[in-house]
């Protein structure tokens, strides 16, 4: 579940460059710039928060820093994922899918 790490860290770049653009933009003097500042600095902490958030398979209870040992040697992967709810379903457990989305 290395992609989980990829896809939160491409998830804070892009935090980070919409920050750049929106400040390349206004008079950094401006209430505007203090108030995209904050809010920058907001969305930075949550993405930063994403990196340590876990999810556990509803299957046979793996995790992203714990995954299923797989014939190939690279482990499980999401096929389903709820990262605010924290559960999900993974590759070993595809059975399990209807269940959580029915």
């Amino acid at each position: 579940m290395a992609h989980l790490t990829t896809y939160r860290i491409e998830h804070l770049i892009w935090s980070i460059n919409q920050l750049s653009r929106e400040l390349s933009a206004i008079n950094f003097d401006s209430s505007q710039a203090c108030k995209l500042i904050d809010q920058a600095e907001h969305k930075l902490c949550e993405a930063a928060n994403l990196l340590y958030t876990d999810a556990t398979c509803i299957g046979c209870g793996c995790t992203g820093h714990k995954q299923c040992a797989t014939e190939d040697g690279w482990g499980c992967y999401w096929l389903l994922v709820d990262y605010e709810g924290q559960w999900g379903v993974c590759s070993e457990c595809s059975d399990k899918l209807l269940s959580w989305q029915g």
